[in-house]
């Protein structure tokens, strides 16, 4: 029994180390791309490839020309003017066939034999393998793929862009490993319009590199892949081409007319009960006679949700004891910038007495520190919790009773802007319904309780922005201001109001730390916080392109981007 056990043994291990003997090494892969301004990608794959002893063909290479996005739906990108030559410029003979996703290569004579070191310059050229955002266009693409099973002793790839890119504009990543890795086992270099990507390590069997390079939008042309359509079921089709006309048919007749006299009903209610005085001291007030905050008045006043609210509740917050807010002047090679600080240190207040979208931004402000910067509020993540806080803001007012259940109306809103005003304005030339469409996005849905309180909000905000002189008879109380600087900041007039105070010396607030009044307090901090929700909208945004495939650098990993593929001997 132990010899039989030896013999397979041995018998295993010849059979491995066989195979191992068979199988080439990749020397050296060199990926050369090029990217014209037409979107188009030249690429070189230089391919130093040891057969060593053993007699082969050539090799084979498989070249994927189809890319997936998010929504699972496949796009196919062009190959051509694919050439194979070794490095003196002398052309191989090699054959290429084509299956329903992949091009493949197979590259030498099938008649003669060869050994040892040989090299391949693959070259071909690819169009739709650039992904459009709204800000950048990316190229992220296997540059080395995850399906070779031979080791590559060294790899390196080499980007050219157009020479109008600046250099500084330039952002590069790179993923090292198998399929899915986000290993960053790579050096970058960037000069002259040119990145030099380099492995640190030689790459074992199924591993690849993938990179991704961003440049600024308008640089290149739009070049989109071609999207591919499976065959459809004809009874299905039938279906469907019924129920897009009877869309149709809703969409550009029945629809317009519905909201458009929805809208006329509910102005003509608003007028009717709506009550506008020119000086209102007090903002609206519920039933239990308590002040509606002054995002709700903003909101129900403007039927329109922006970053003002939230920093509005801020101020309020703060007033009312749940932070404080720190202003910081820095100087950096002498360009002074302000930050601000929220800080919870020291306070113990109940958060139950906070409205529910208030808690909710309290909570998630605070939930990694007791102390956070403005520019936290910049990140990717916070956009999600600014969205939510808007549609808790169009909750709140529903459980008063002021406006129809309307949840979501931010998102609505911009959808309906997207589709109705860019889709039927700008593709099918239809006026009425883009004019529809603005008038839905207008429609709150007020009850009569909540035109009265309208009305009472309108007032105060035209008392708040009024251009009349100082108020000097009210100057002398310092806490009317305050009280009512949350609610000029959420109707986007907080310069005005401090304008009718500014000869005014305050006493230092508990909730401030900083220069109240002036250009460098309130305003700097309303203008810091939206331009970071403005930044974290950008980021939420730009991580799908056109075509709703993902960026490189949100999620990437090796073997994530276009082409790729593998190959080997045969």
């Amino acid at each position: 029994m132990k010899k039989l056990f030896a013999i397979l043994t041995l018998l295993i291990i010849s059979i491995s180390s066989t195979k191992a003997l068979a199988l080439g090494t990749i020397i050296d892969y060199k990926t050369d791309i090029n990217i014209e301004k037409t979107s188009k990608i030249n690429i070189t794959e230089t391919i130093l490839y040891d057969f060593k002893n053993e007699q082969r063909h050539g090799i084979y290479r498989k070249i994927p020309f189809i890319k997936v996005n998010e929504k699972n739906e496949e796009y196919q990108m062009t190959i051509s003017d694919v050439l194979v030559t070794d490095e003196k410029g002398n052309k191989y003979p090699f054959n290429l066939t084509e299956t329903s996703n992949t091009l493949e290569l197979k590259i030498g004579d099938p008649n003669s034999t060869i050994t040892g070191k040989h090299t391949y310059k693959i070259s071909y050229n690819v169009t739709g393998a650039i992904t459009y955002f709204d800000t950048f266009d990316e190229l992220y693409w296997n540059s080395i793929g995850t399906d070779w099973e031979e080791t590559i002793q060294s790899t390196t790839t080499t980007i050219t862009l157009p020479k109008e890119v600046p250099t500084s504009d330039i952002k590069s990543v790179c993923y090292i490993g198998t399929k899915g890795s986000t290993d960053k086992a790579c050096t970058i270099e960037t000069s002259d319009s040119t990145v030099k990507i380099t492995t640190k390590n030689p790459l074992s069997s199924y591993n690849g590199v993938t990179i991704a390079i961003n440049i600024p939008a308008g640089y290149l042309e739009i070049v989109e892949p071609t999207k591919v359509f499976t065959d459809q079921n004809p009874i299905l089709t039938a279906i469907f081409d019924i129920l897009f006309k009877v869309f149709l048919f809703f969409w550009y007749l029945v629809f317009p007319i519905i909201v458009a006299s929805k809208w006329i009903k509910e102005q003509m209610f608003i007028k009717k009960n709506k009550q506008v005085v020119a000086a209102w001291f007090d903002p609206p007030k519920n039933i239990a006679n308590v002040p509606f905050k002054p995002a709700e008045v903003a909101y129900l006043a403007t039927n329109s949700l922006k970053p003002r609210l939230l920093v509005a509740s801020i101020i309020g917050m703060a007033q009312r004891g749940y932070f404080k807010i720190r202003q910081e002047e820095k100087s950096t090679f002498g360009f002074k910038s302000t930050k601000f600080i929220f800080d919870t240190t020291g306070s113990n207040k109940d958060l139950k007495d906070l409205a529910p979208y208030e808690k909710y931004l309290y909570d998630n402000m605070f939930q990694a520190s007791p102390s956070i910067y403005s520019d936290d509020l910049s990140k990717e993540s916070f956009f999600s919790t600014y969205t939510t806080f808007n549609e808790m803001i169009d909750d709140e007012l529903n459980k008063e009773g002021l406006i129809q259940k309307n949840k979501g109306k931010e998102k609505l809103s911009y959808v309906l802007k997207l589709m109705g005003l860019v889709m039927a304005g700008i593709i099918s030339f239809n006026i009425p319904l883009g004019i529809a469409t603005y008038l839905w996005t207008k429609n709150l849905g007020y009850t009569k309780k909540g035109v009265e309180k309208l009305s009472e909000a309108i007032s105060l905000r035209n008392f708040l922005s009024s251009q009349k002189d100082q108020l000097n008879f009210q100057a002398i109380n310092q806490m009317f201001f305050e009280k009512l600087l949350p609610y000029a900041t959420a109707f986007g007039v907080e310069n005005r109001w401090m304008e009718k105070f500014k000869n005014f010396k305050f006493e230092k607030t508990d909730w401030f730390e900083g220069d109240l009044l002036s250009n460098h307090g309130i305003y700097l901090l309303s203008k810091n916080i939206t331009t970071n929700i403005s930044s974290a909208r950008a980021l939420a945004t730009a991580s799908s392109s056109t075509s709703g495939f993902s960026s490189g650098f949100s999620g990437g990993s090796s073997g994530g981007g276009g082409g790729g593929g593998g190959g080997g001997s045969w």
